[in-house]
């Protein structure tokens, strides 16, 4: 029979294997594989960054809202937020948020003057005083764009055109400006202008209108033209009030005029500027019509204004015009050294600009003509000195 030696070799190896199991069976943790964990730690994110308003003007001034969440297992601190938009910078503080808790902050910051162009920048906790489980999901970069459902929508939602007076013809326009959009509009401009003439060009001033609202107003105005006289309009000319439309805010309306087929009617048409002598002078011709109905027999004076300048020179029609007859004329001007001085005014040609004769349509006796800059035009005045001008109408 066979008897295991104790003191064997094999024998005391298993006896240390036996042993060494029991005591790592007492030391482990009751549930097996578990590992030892770290201490929690909170989590910051940001989202849903939205553009709740905005003001009109230059320097817009919006309230940009931004939602933070710690999504972590801790809660966090002392935790700030900060904005930035170019160069513009604005921060909020949020004195505690629990783990698994949402809070929304908003700042007022300035945005670029041309909106819809801007870049904000969010961080939350720019400083990294907070210890986080995740530390690169702390910022949000986004467009700077306004909700369209917040916006308002200004529009012309009438326009009435009546004749008050026949000589000399007088027409009443009635406007009716509506905001339909979602948001309130601040102050705004209405401009109004007829195309037969750019010497008709107004601004009008405006109240700001709630979302919904409308608002009538009215000016009276001799027309430019009478087959028909054409009126034009625009809301926010320039353009200052942010919209959730931008498209539609010009209108029109027409009106056959009724006028005294008897009477002279003096009009200035065919106008052409040119410079000269290396663009040291303005050379004008136009042309000069009576499409009245009788005849204009003494001098008719016409005078030329360069507006900036004020320089003025006068032309005359000694015979005077006949029904249906026209006489060219030409005009000249000095510019000044300087371009700055020479480019961008208007010269401003009128005939009969003390009214002497009686006529059926007085107030189409003016075209005004703008001197561009030929540097705008990619055009070297110097190097082609009879470049065309620009005139209107």
């Amino acid at each position: 029979m066979n008897t295991i030696d104790p003191t064997s070799t094999s024998t005391r190896v298993t006896r240390w294997a036996a042993l060494l199991l029991a005591v790592l069976l007492v030391l482990a943790p009751h549930s097996p594989g578990a590992m030892a964990a770290g201490p929690s730690q909170p989590d910051l994110t940001l989202s849903g960054l939205k553009l709740k308003a905005a003001g009109p003007g230059l320097s817009t001034q919006a309230d940009v809202q931004v939602t933070v969440k710690n999504q972590g297992k801790a809660d966090a601190r002392g935790i700030t937020v900060s904005f930035a938009v170019g160069e513009n910078q604005a921060t909020a503080q949020i004195d505690k948020l629990k783990a698994g808790k949402s809070k929304d902050v908003t700042v007022t910051i300035a945005t670029p003057p041309t909106r819809g162009t801007g870049t904000v920048v969010v961080q939350v906790d720019p400083g990294n005083t907070v210890a986080e489980s995740n530390e690169t999901n702390n910022v949000l970069v986004a467009p700077l764009t306004a909700r369209v459902d917040t916006l308002p929508d200004l529009v012309i939602d009438k326009v009435s055109l009546e004749q008050t007076t026949v000589t000399p013809p007088e027409v009443k326009v009635t406007l009716r400006v509506k905001n339909q959009g979602k948001g309130d509009a601040p102050a705004f401009k209405v401009r109004a202008w007829q195309p037969a003439n750019s010497a008709y060009d107004q601004s009008y001033d405006l109240d700001g209108l709630k979302a919904g609202q409308a608002k009538e107003f009215g000016f009276t105005r001799p027309p430019a033209a009478h087959d028909p006289a054409t009126y034009r309009f625009e809301v926010d000319p320039d353009d200052l009030v942010q919209e959730a439309n931008e498209a539609n805010n010009q209108g029109s309306g027409q009106i056959k005029i009724k006028f005294d087929a008897g009477l002279p009617n003096l009009v200035i048409d065919n106008v052409h500027a040119t410079r000269q002598q290396n663009g040291a002078r303005l050379q004008i011709s136009y042309v000069v019509r009576n499409l009245g109905g009788s005849d204009i027999r003494g001098p008719v004076e016409v005078t030329c204004l360069q507006q900036w300048n004020q320089h003025q020179n006068t032309a005359t029609i000694p015979g005077g015009l006949r029904k249906g007859e026209a006489v060219s004329q030409q005009v000249a001007f000095d510019l000044p050294p300087n371009p700055p001085d020479a480019y961008g005014p208007t010269v401003r040609i009128t005939a009969d600009p003390q009214h002497k004769w009686p006529e059926a349509f007085p107030a189409n006796n003016i075209v005004i003509v703008t001197i561009r800059d030929p540097n705008q035009e990619k055009l070297n005045p110097f190097m082609n000195p009879d470049a065309p001008l620009q005139a209107q109408p």
